[in-house]
């Protein structure tokens, strides 16, 4: 966005709330407080518009594929098992691949 219209927005946004969101000073412009606070809650509603558009978007859709997972030995022995089965129960079309080894052979082969 070039500058013209940021600073346009701004004082949009500004005018909206009835207060200023960012201060301009010698090292350049920064967030007020309630610029902060509002900055803060854009990004919490654009995490939350998102996770609606992924829901909406597979309720009819089967979730279905192969996860393919690298899990260290204790992780295989200890947890695993419980996460696969509560895993296939919500999503019987996928499958998955597991390999197991050492945490430092696991991660070498990501």
């Amino acid at each position: 966005m070039s500058q013209p219209p940021l600073t346009k927005r701004i004082q949009q946004i500004d005018k909206e709330f009835e207060l200023a969101i960012i201060s301009r000073g010698t090292k350049g412009i920064q967030f007020t407080p309630q610029g902060e606070y509002l900055a803060k809650c854009a990004d919490e509603m654009l995490i939350c518009i998102r996770h609606i558009k992924e829901t909406v978007q597979n309720m009819n859709q089967e979730v279905s594929g192969t996860l393919r997972l690298g899990v260290s030995n204790y992780t295989t022995r200890h947890k695993l098992p419980k996460l696969l089965k509560l895993f296939r129960e919500q999503f019987p079309g996928v499958n998955y691949k597991v390999t197991t080894g050492w945490s430092r052979e696991v991660f070498n082969l990501v």
